[in-house]
């Protein structure tokens, strides 16, 4: 038997004002930040107050509409350009000083878009000088339910309608600069990153938010796996990807190591999955529960609408675009442009990764033969599960992985301290 010898997360660090910790939120739009930031409090033992940073920018600037005049003077060189931003960061600040709350969950975008232009957001660079964080959130989801409720809201008259086409591209762009400029601010104010997909179960969720709002020690790894040979397999045996032997297993390991192992986060790839082929096509027109990796137990701040047609729900209600083949081409090497920096993030975020079958039939993943050695590079803890000791060692990759876990769930368990 193994022993444990996977330790848990040390508690986080930052500033406090009066005792207080902040933790951000932030994400494009139609990521639903306050929700989930509602949601991460309930799930917290200590006392969390929720501060949205664009009322108060609502309230400096005089309403919505305020706030849309508000972007369109950013994008003008005067010199009071930014002077709401700060006017409505110094009153955030100030509201946080006198509520008795432990936790301050500020929820905030690090970017607008208007005007075909994306502003990053002055005012949370002055609320972190004021106080840093002890994390940043970056909240993020597959761009066709983001785009999907941005579509809704516009329909249904809650948020101004847009004056300018907000297509794919410039919403992996958004979510791309938002992921990046995060990173840039925690370098800036010595805090952690943390990416996190909307579609990682609730378990995963409500335990992070132990970790950031409690100091509750939690273990973090990022399950690596194969993703595109049993997609290809279930196409081509004409069954939904979620009916495919391989993907039931690794959604079952998911379900019996969250249940088994009490203070474990797992960071899942497949809570962002948009890299959905067609038929000769690249991108599939559809997305439906049926050729989407599954996602379950996922929390309710959000919803996923299924299905969704790529031209009619997203490109016809939010551009005048058409999906073309030269478009789908150029979407779909955005999206996988995209891949790697983010698991390798959810990874860097991680004390570990466990590595599900690397070795698929004879066959290796494109993705976890870059996680696996970038894991080793910087000192993470690998353990290879669900793998023949000759399979493995014919893989020179996984050669200096720190534990080989084999067949035996119980091993694996007890490995992760469980």
């Amino acid at each position: 038997m193994l022993e444990p010898w996977v330790h848990v997360m040390s508690p986080l660090h930052g500033s406090a004002i009066d005792g207080k910790k902040l933790v951000v939120l932030t994400g494009p739009s139609g990521v639903e930040l306050e929700h989930l930031a509602e949601y991460m409090a309930s799930s917290s033992k200590s006392k969390v107050r929720v501060l949205k940073y664009e009322n108060y920018l609502e309230e400096v600037s005089g309403g919505i509409g305020g706030i849309i005049g508000v972007l369109v003077n950013a994008l003008q060189p005067r010199h009071d350009q930014f002077s709401k931003f700060f006017e409505a960061a110094e009153h955030l600040v100030e509201d946080a000083k006198n509520t008795n709350a432990d936790v301050i969950a500020l929820v905030a975008h690090s970017y607008y878009y208007r005007s075909h232009h994306l502003i990053p957001n002055p005012g949370l660079e002055r609320i972190l000088r004021l106080w840093r964080p002890r994390a940043l959130v970056v909240a993020i989801d597959d761009y066709y339910h983001g785009l999907d409720r941005i579509a809704r809201r516009v329909e249904e008259k809650k948020t101004p309608p847009l004056s300018d086409i907000l297509d794919p591209n410039d919403y992996l762009t958004w979510r791309a600069l938002t992921i990046f400029h995060s990173l840039v601010l925690g370098r800036l104010f010595n805090s952690q990153v943390i990416v996190l997909a909307l579609k990682h179960r609730r378990l995963n969720v409500r335990r992070l938010s132990r970790l950031l709002f409690d100091d509750a020690p939690m273990k973090t790894f990022y399950l690596s796996h194969h993703i595109t040979i049993p997609r290809k397999e279930a196409s081509a045996e004409g069954i939904p990807l979620r009916e495919h032997w391989l993907v039931r297993e690794i959604e079952d390991l998911k379900t019996e190591l969250l249940q088994s192992c009490k203070n474990l986060i797992l960071y899942e790839p497949t809570a962002i999955d948009e890299l959905i082929p067609g038929d000769d096509f690249p991108i599939s027109r559809i997305v439906d529960q049926d050729n989407r990796w599954p996602h379950y137990d996922t929390p309710d701040y959000a919803s996923f609408n299924y299905p969704l047609d790529i031209e009619e729900d997203i490109l016809g209600k939010l551009t005048s675009l058409k999906l073309n083949k030269e478009y789908a081409e150029y979407l779909a090497n955005r999206i996988k442009a995209q891949i790697p920096p983010r698991d390798l993030k959810m990874i860097e975020q991680s004390q570990g990764v466990i590595a599900y079958k690397p070795v698929y039939e004879g066959k290796t993943s494109e993705g976890m033969s870059a996680e696996i050695p970038f894991a080793v590079a910087n000192d993470k803890t690998v353990i290879i599960y669900g793998a023949k000791e000759k399979g493995i060692n014919e893989l020179g990759l996984f050669k200096q992985s720190l534990s080989i876990v084999y067949e035996d769930v119980d091993h694996l368990k007890t490995a992760l301290g469980c």
